[in-house]
């Protein structure tokens, strides 16, 4: 998607993220991050649909961030989810 078109400024933001689903935990990246969702580098292909829970650490915030999510969309080494718990905290974000 064009950059421009979107509604939401996301932020080109690279954290560490813990992502577990039903099946197991790993190790992945965020490429960026918005109010909404974000974008998360992995070697995990999930379906779309996928429930899973995000636990975000960065040193740009002094707090973890864990949240639940639902893949939107998957490629190869990339994940893109939505967030479905409250997203009301993204201040902590940035």
């Amino acid at each position: 998607m064009n950059e421009e078109l979107r509604r939401i400024q996301r932020l080109k933001v690279c954290c560490r993220v813990i992502v577990s689903d039903r099946y197991g935990v790993w190790t992945a990246v965020t490429e960026d991050v918005c109010a909404r969702g974000c974008r998360i580098v992995t070697s995990r292909l999930l379906r779309v649909g996928t429930r899973v829970t995000l636990t975000i650490a960065s040193d740009l915030f002094p707090e973890e961030l864990e949240t639940t999510a639902v893949a939107v969309w998957a490629a190869p080494e990339r994940l893109g989810v939505i967030f479905t718990e409250s997203a009301a905290r993204p201040a902590t974000l940035g």
